[in-house]
Protein backbone atom coordinates (compact mmCIF):
# COMPACT_ATOMS: atom_id res chain seq x y z
CA UNK A 1 0.00 0.00 0.00
CA UNK A 2 1.09 3.59 -0.60
CA UNK A 3 0.11 6.80 0.98
CA UNK A 4 -1.60 9.60 -1.17
CA UNK A 5 -2.38 12.53 -0.79
CA UNK A 6 -5.22 14.52 -2.41
CA UNK A 7 -6.64 17.76 -3.24
CA UNK A 8 -9.16 18.63 -5.05
CA UNK A 9 -11.15 22.57 -5.60
CA UNK A 10 -14.92 23.03 -5.21
CA UNK A 11 -16.48 25.93 -7.45
CA UNK A 12 -17.49 28.90 -5.44
CA UNK A 13 -20.87 28.74 -7.06
CA UNK A 14 -21.80 25.71 -4.17
CA UNK A 15 -23.85 26.34 -1.43
CA UNK A 16 -22.30 24.94 1.90
CA UNK A 17 -24.88 22.09 1.48
CA UNK A 18 -23.27 21.27 -1.69
CA UNK A 19 -19.79 21.73 -0.61
CA UNK A 20 -20.46 19.04 2.44
CA UNK A 21 -21.90 16.93 0.01
CA UNK A 22 -19.35 16.70 -2.11
CA UNK A 23 -17.12 16.39 0.46
CA UNK A 24 -18.76 13.36 1.74
CA UNK A 25 -19.11 11.86 -1.58
CA UNK A 26 -15.41 11.68 -2.06
CA UNK A 27 -14.71 10.82 1.53
CA UNK A 28 -16.95 7.96 0.70
CA UNK A 29 -15.52 6.83 -2.14
CA UNK A 30 -11.90 6.60 -0.69
CA UNK A 31 -12.98 4.80 2.66
CA UNK A 32 -14.52 2.23 -0.38
CA UNK A 33 -11.61 1.07 -1.16
CA UNK A 34 -8.84 2.42 1.52
CA UNK A 35 -8.58 0.90 4.86
CA UNK A 36 -6.52 3.55 5.99
CA UNK A 37 -7.82 7.51 5.71
CA UNK A 38 -5.35 9.27 7.43
CA UNK A 39 -6.68 12.71 7.39
CA UNK A 40 -9.54 14.47 5.85
CA UNK A 41 -9.04 18.72 6.22
CA UNK A 42 -11.66 21.43 4.72
CA UNK A 43 -8.79 24.53 4.02
CA UNK A 44 -11.76 26.92 3.48
CA UNK A 45 -12.50 29.44 1.05
CA UNK A 46 -9.31 30.49 -1.35
CA UNK A 47 -9.01 32.81 -3.97
CA UNK A 48 -7.20 31.06 -6.76
CA UNK A 49 -4.26 31.95 -8.72
CA UNK A 50 -6.08 32.30 -11.98
CA UNK A 51 -9.52 32.24 -13.31
CA UNK A 52 -10.67 28.30 -13.23
CA UNK A 53 -13.81 27.79 -15.21
CA UNK A 54 -15.27 31.34 -14.58
CA UNK A 55 -14.09 30.66 -10.65
CA UNK A 56 -11.86 33.34 -8.99
CA UNK A 57 -12.01 31.62 -5.33
CA UNK A 58 -12.48 28.13 -4.22
CA UNK A 59 -13.01 25.58 -1.55
CA UNK A 60 -9.82 23.73 -0.88
CA UNK A 61 -9.93 20.26 0.49
CA UNK A 62 -6.79 18.10 1.38
CA UNK A 63 -7.05 14.12 2.07
CA UNK A 64 -3.79 11.74 3.25
CA UNK A 65 -5.23 8.09 2.48
CA UNK A 66 -2.99 5.01 1.85
CA UNK A 67 -4.40 2.38 -1.04
CA UNK A 68 -3.62 0.90 -4.51
CA UNK A 69 -2.39 2.52 -6.88
CA UNK A 70 -5.30 0.93 -9.40
CA UNK A 71 -7.88 2.72 -7.21
CA UNK A 72 -6.19 6.20 -8.17
CA UNK A 73 -7.56 6.04 -11.35
CA UNK A 74 -11.06 5.48 -10.02
CA UNK A 75 -10.86 8.48 -7.70
CA UNK A 76 -9.93 10.64 -10.76
CA UNK A 77 -12.19 9.67 -12.92
CA UNK A 78 -15.10 10.87 -10.16
CA UNK A 79 -13.42 14.27 -9.65
CA UNK A 80 -13.71 14.25 -13.55
CA UNK A 81 -17.35 13.60 -13.34
CA UNK A 82 -18.32 15.22 -10.24
CA UNK A 83 -19.84 18.91 -11.64
CA UNK A 84 -18.46 20.53 -8.68
CA UNK A 85 -14.86 19.96 -8.70
CA UNK A 86 -12.81 22.45 -11.09
CA UNK A 87 -9.63 21.66 -9.75
CA UNK A 88 -7.73 18.32 -8.13
CA UNK A 89 -4.77 16.50 -7.58
CA UNK A 90 -3.23 13.56 -6.01
CA UNK A 91 0.00 12.49 -5.26
CA UNK A 92 2.20 9.66 -3.85
CA UNK A 93 4.43 10.15 -0.65
CA UNK A 94 7.72 8.74 -0.55
CA UNK A 95 7.38 6.26 2.42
Amino acid sequence: MNKYETIFIISENCSEEQINNTIELIKTKIESFSKNLISLENLGKKKLAYEIRNNSCGTYVVINFETEQKNIQELERLYRITEEIIKFMTIREEN
